[in-house]
């Protein structure tokens, strides 16, 4: 039987039930509605639910967006994903929910990386707001400061079995 108190993650799709959802932070909560509801309409959305092993009760979400961050000064660019919403309901606070989803996320852009050609991840780039909780916890994750403008980092760092296997494939 599954611990209940570990949750599943799972890709944001229109069966998981977001009714009841609420983090406390109103713009948040409408965010997790919004996208689920740009999935439901077709729109390519690349986000993540932690749900109950019980039901599809989502515990909490993460949005991720694929971009390109020129270098300002050189004709380089960086490969990252950016965090537009992310959130945990305030059931599941304090718990494993935060967690289970930034690894989900880097898993994601593992698996992106490993799939796709072309220019390569560099990490997660998020703006918290300063000195709240999701600061801290970002912090306890390996993110690190960027600049003085609040932005939060976590480098993307190829496995051993990454880099075995992009040598075979080359």
């Amino acid at each position: 039987m599954p611990d209940s108190t570990i949750p599943t993650v799972e890709r944001l799709c229109g069966h998981h039930q977001t009714d009841g959802f609420d983090c406390g932070v109103a713009y948040l909560n409408e965010s997790l509605f919004f996208f689920q509801r740009r999935f439901s309409a077709g729109e390519r959305v690349l986000g993540f639910v932690a749900v109950s092993a019980e039901s599809l009760t989502v515990m909490g979400f993460v949005i991720l967006a694929d971009t390109l961050l020129l270098v300002p000064g050189t004709e380089r660019a960086l490969r990252c994903l950016t965090v537009p919403a992310f959130a945990v309901d305030l059931s599941q606070q304090r718990k494993r929910v935060f967690k289970v989803l930034v690894e989900a996320a880097m898993g994601a852009m593992a698996q992106r990386q490993k799939s796709s050609g072309g220019l390569r991840y560099s990490g997660i780039l998020c703006l918290p707001d300063p000195a709240t909780p999701l600061e801290r916890w970002l912090r306890a994750l390996g993110f690190q400061s960027v600049g003085s403008e609040g932005l939060m980092w976590l480098p993307f760092e190829e496995t051993d079995d990454d880099a075995a296997n992009e040598d075979e494939s080359t």
